[in-house]
């Protein structure tokens, strides 16, 4: 059989089907890399395809053929967005007075059942409701409606 000089893909002769290149790679760093069923360990030089080697293992390997490593490669950058948070009384239900009272309120769910059983503050109703974290879209974050302190918390924590 005569050896027939091999481009990026050649042809198999019994199948006609299309295969591709195989290249020379070592093995950098530590730890061992299973690839085909095969256990490569470190410093190992081993042929495989340049497909046959997972995305994620690409800094681990070197060409020894000369193809760029994953290194010269240009990855693209992510910008970031900056979102500012506000914190903003739950929607899960309201806050309406006590009776005739201008001090005193009830904290009224969504189905109008008062969930206190005293007229509270205004700023004790207002914890009773809870709070939300929203985003600039008006969106929130949290599921369940946070006490004041734990929003505060937060969003000190989302802005550092």
């Amino acid at each position: 059989m005569e050896r027939i000089k091999q481009a990026d893909l050649t042809q198999s002769t019994n199948k006609g089907i299309m295969e591709e290149k195989k290249y020379r790679w070592k093995k950098l760093g530590g730890g061992s890399l299973r690839l085909k069923g095969q256990i490569i360990k470190p410093g190992q030089i081993f042929t495989a395809s340049e497909k046959e080697i997972p995305p994620a293992f690409r800094n681990q390997v070197q060409s020894l053929d000369g193809l760029p490593s994953v290194t010269n490669k240009v990855i693209p950058s992510i910008v970031a967005v900056k979102t500012t948070y506000i914190m903003k009384p739950s929607e899960k239900g309201k806050i309406q007075p006590h009776g005739n009272s201008k001090t005193w309120f009830d904290v009224v769910d969504l189905d109008g059942k008062i969930l206190n059983e005293k007229g509270l503050s205004k700023d004790d109703a207002a914890n009773l409701l809870g709070f939300d974290i929203v985003n600039q879209d008006g969106k929130a974050l949290n599921e369940k409606a946070l006490s004041k302190e734990r929003v505060e918390e937060l969003l000190k924590a989302l802005e550092g």
